[in-house]
């Protein structure tokens, strides 16, 4: 017996040893190949992994946040590795059901369906917060206060392919506060609208990349680079959010009071902007002219950036230009007709419309300001229309000792009512006597770019869109059948055809055509 047992013995030393022989060999022939493979396919070291920038935030003129990026993180499910056992199946669903609730039916069936089961990702769940992405890892580790039975940890050690992909989600912590002016993201590098858009090359940052490669051909070659992310750039506006809010609070009352509450009317604004500006710097905090439509005169007035003059104080003194359009109509408060009223008496009106107190108008009017009235009784001349040798050119032919300037002056393109042309009419007038050899600015070209001449095509038709429009004039009783017509037209033909090209998104984004009863081929 003792024999036998030795002659055992011998026999598992030598096959140890064979064993031993043959794994040396392995490794001084094949070691590094299989060692490569092993770390190659490492995910948390050595995979190429996308490191997301953080778009930059936007904040108001007092710093506080407008908009801004939180991190976030996507659950993958990761087929492959958890098909890689049969262990890891059972616990790896059942962890995602108990953490985060959601179906071990629909799981089961991404493990197990031919086009998924290979599949190294499938998103579970979106946008979870680094708290959600903890309760996981809590769950599978457990925590010093709530540490895992000894069955718990055997079963949870086997959950297997989840894994936490990172991005950045958009955020708005005022929630819809100055939407129109701040904008939107359709994702963390395309924006639509507001600052978001205008300010979109700042705002976006650069992606980094995390990933392994192989220098040489020895297994130390095998390296990690890690590329980190740019962060976009924050943009300051000059919006106040304080004043901001008061301002759409206002608007809300108006709208609620004379849209649709006790004084519903159907000349109640269809949209309503508001402008405040610090008169003192220029800066837009929540904003132009601002008008009196019941007004007698049809009073506006506007603040404009200061100073107008060299010499003014802007900390005692503020410019305010006041206009009347009807100036023989007689005022609300002061019972003249503005062509006939002082500059003072002008200055109570102002003070009256603004909703100054009653009784302090005629005391503000005397003391508080200074009004010089202006007639300017061809000053809509600017408007009207005209064509060339209406007005004169800046240097008329054959002149050589003066010129023309201002904007009563023929400037090819160049429109009315600007700084920018009483400026380029000097300069013209100037080089050409000089002889100065430098090219004028030119007049920007809008007329020849498709989307603002759209633009200005939507809004003189008061931003309807052209779908109900009447394309052909037709005996009234074709009206009804050429209505219907155009509009089948419309929305089976011509708008399917261009939607998700560049002319339908130009369409769509200027309102020309309203797209909703369109389906896209």
């Amino acid at each position: 017996m003792k024999k036998k047992l030795a002659g055992l013995f011998v026999l598992v030393v030598l096959a140890l040893i064979c064993l031993l022989i043959r794994i040396s060999y392995i490794n001084a022939a094949s070691g590094d190949t299989y060692t490569k493979q092993v770390l190659s396919q490492s995910q948390n070291s050595y995979s190429s992994t996308v490191m997301p920038f953080k778009r930059g935030d936007i904040v108001d003129r007092n710093g506080i946040v407008l908009a801004t990026s939180e991190k976030r993180y996507n659950v993958v499910f990761d087929c492959s590795v958890i098909n890689s056992s049969e262990e890891y199946a059972g616990p790896s669903v059942q962890a995602l059901v108990d953490v985060y609730g959601l179906d071990g039916n629909a799981l089961s069936n991404l493990l197990t369906d031919e086009r998924t089961r290979s599949s190294r990702y499938q998103v579970v769940l979106n946008g979870i917060t680094i708290e959600q992405k903890q309760s996981f890892t809590d769950y599978k580790n457990g925590t010093e206060e709530n540490p895992l039975t000894e069955e718990q940890a055997k079963v949870r050690s086997k959950i297997h392919g989840i894994w936490f992909e990172e991005e950045y989600q958009r955020v708005y912590p005022l929630s819809s506060v100055a939407c129109d002016v701040i904008g939107f993201t359709y994702d963390g590098a395309t924006a639509d609208w507001g600052i978001e858009g205008y300010y979109n090359n700042t705002l976006c940052g650069v992606n980094g990349r995390k990933f392994g490669y192989w220098e040489d051909e020895s297994i130390t070659g095998l390296s990690q680079t890690v590329i980190e992310p740019v962060d976009g750039d924050t943009v300051i506006s000059t919006l106040d959010v304080n004043i901001q809010q008061i301002c759409e609070n206002e608007i809300q009352y108006f709208w609620n009071l004379y849209k649709v509450g006790p004084f519903s009317t159907e000349r109640a604004a269809k949209n309503v902007g508001v402008i405040v500006m610090d008169p003192r710097d220029g800066k837009v905090v929540t904003g132009g002219i601002v008008t009196v439509k019941d007004s007698g005169w049809v009073m506006s007035w506007t603040i404009n950036r200061q100073k107008h003059f060299l010499d003014q104080d802007t900390e005692k003194n503020t410019i305010v230009w006041i206009y009347g359009l009807y100036t023989s109509n007689v005022g609300n408060y002061v019972k003249k007709r503005m062509r006939d009223c002082t500059g003072e008496e002008i200055a109570k009106e102002w003070l009256y419309h603004i909703g100054c107190p009653i009784d302090r108008i005629d005391e503000l009017a005397a003391k508080g300001c200074n009004c010089i009235p202006c007639m300017m009784p061809r000053v809509t001349t600017y408007f009207v229309s005209r064509s060339k040798g209406t007005y004169p050119e800046v240097v008329p032919a054959g002149v050589t000792n003066f010129a023309f300037l201002g904007n009563h002056v023929h400037v090819e393109r160049d429109c009315s009512f600007t700084t920018e042309k009483s400026i380029r009419s000097a300069m013209m007038a100037v080089y050409k006597f000089a002889k100065v050899n430098r090219a004028i600015p030119e007049v920007y070209g809008s007329i020849y770019d498709i989307r603002w001449v759209l633009k200005a095509f939507v809004d003189m038709r008061d931003g309807k869109p052209l779908n109900d429009t009447k394309m052909f004039e037709v005996p009234s009783f074709l009206e009804k059948p050429v209505a219907m017509g155009q509009k089948l037209l419309l929305d089976k033909v011509i708008l399917p055809a261009v939607d998700k090209t560049d002319i339908g998104v130009l369409l769509r984004r200027l309102k020309v055509f309203d797209f909703s009863g369109v389906k896209s081929k």
